[in-house]
């Protein structure tokens, strides 16, 4: 996934998962100049609430 379509999915910002992403909650993975998420790591960084 992409960054946009993290950012659509969970309903956050950009700058958001760029925080994330550079804190160690979320794992990216570059192809080239580009920053792809797995969805399983996405899944995987949320905390259930009770």
């Amino acid at each position: 996934m992409t960054r946009n379509e993290v950012a659509d999915l969970l309903q956050i910002d950009l700058s958001t998962i760029h925080n994330w992403t550079r804190k160690g909650r979320l794992k990216s993975f570059g192809i080239g100049s580009r920053v792809y998420f797995r969805r399983r790591d996405i899944d995987e960084a949320l905390i259930p609430l009770r």
